[in-house]
């Protein structure tokens, strides 16, 4: 989503874009206004974009013309604004719009806190093996080149381990990273591919768990409030799919609408793509036998905002004791294979 200045905008960004169009709007500002206030109090990248939907409502255009015309903005921000307009109800939208990227950005950052700390721990213990391997390990195999048959096998494979690694790490790396480049490229242009990728990532015994609970809590916040807003079922699953972006939710998610205009209960067809959450779809049962689809969704989307938060918590808090027993363990086989031939000798000195 990039718009004619080159330059992306941010969630947060557009979360403050939209919580100051709200607030202005449902004190009774004019849009002509509430823009020239903006322009003003925002960033340079911001302001940019701001002039250029002020310039396009000053020529006549609608909002939604306004700001689609800076390719600034997705389709579900788009269709919000149009859903508002059309509605009369624009300071809501655009209430309704910064609560939910205010949700993106505190769920995108506690995502990347979860991340962090392992991957970080993977980073520096793959560094510490390697220079264990290159500079350490050949110190420890030159003590014992005279009495390499009476090694541990185990200790052998260290020695082979270091001296494959010392004459081939730059081809290695370079291989590494080919093949990283060709997954992306396969990953970026291949539908099928990424289609099946995206399918194992929801199968996968914990990411996959975690990951479940990100796309109800999506798509039921996303549907909360396109419903809430007035547009129809078919666009709001539509829109609802692209904000997940996943491949294979798609593909699965065209048949559930297949199967709500040709009649079926929206509870039924969402139940048929095995996707979300036995709750959930309770839930969601539950909104259209009484009516209240609107609130059950904004409900189910409460729900799992809160599920997904203790979840990630526990995880977060799992992974650094285990992380920390991985590494301990690898470090401490690597260090036992190299000095117990020299407690042997040692031994069988004295």
């Amino acid at each position: 989503m990039k718009n004619l200045f080159g330059k992306k905008l941010k969630e947060k960004e557009i979360m403050t874009i939209c919580r100051q169009i709200s607030n202005m709007s449902a004190s009774g500002c004019d849009f002509i206004t509430i823009f020239s206030v903006l322009i003003n109090a925002s960033t340079v990248n911001m302001s940019k974009v701001l002039s250029l939907v002020k310039k396009n409502i000053e020529k006549g255009r609608n909002l939604t013309q306004s700001f689609a015309m800076t390719n600034s903005f997705s389709n579900f921000f788009l269709s919000m604004v149009y859903a508002g307009e059309v509605s009369g109800n624009i300071d809501f939208v655009f209430n309704e719009m910064s609560n939910y990227y205010d949700r993106e950005c505190k769920l995108k950052s506690k995502l990347i806190g979860a991340l962090t700390y392992p991957l970080l721990v993977v980073i520096v213990s793959i560094v510490a093996f390697n220079f264990i391997m290159i500079f350490v390990v050949p110190n420890f195999k030159m003590a014992f080149n005279m009495d390499n048959d009476n090694l541990p096998l185990y200790t052998l494979i260290v020695f082979k381990i270091s001296e494959f690694l010392r004459r081939n790490l730059i081809i290695l790396a370079i291989l590494i990273t080919l093949i990283a480049i060709s997954l992306y490229s396969l990953l970026k242009d291949n539908a099928k591919f990424k289609e099946n990728i995206d399918e194992r990532i929801l199968k996968l015994p914990v990411v996959g768990k975690i990951y479940t609970l990100i796309l109800t809590d999506k798509f039921s916040r996303t549907m909360s409030i396109l419903m809430k807003s007035g547009v129809n079922i078919g666009e709001a699953i539509d829109i609802s799919t692209r904000v997940i972006d996943n491949v294979y939710v798609s593909s699965k998610m065209k048949f559930a609408k297949q199967s709500i205009e040709s009649g079926s209960n929206i509870s039924v067809s969402l139940k048929k793509t095995s996707l979300f959450p036995e709750l959930f779809i309770s839930m969601i049962f539950s909104g259209e036998i009484s009516g209240k689809f609107d609130e059950s969704l904004y409900l189910a989307g409460v729900y799992y905002s809160n599920e997904l938060d203790i979840k990630l918590e526990q995880y977060i808090k799992l992974i650094e004791p285990i992380m920390i027993v991985i590494v301990g363990i690898l470090v401490g086989l690597t260090m036992i294979a190299i000095l117990s031939p020299m407690f042997d000798m040692i031994s069988s000195i004295s």
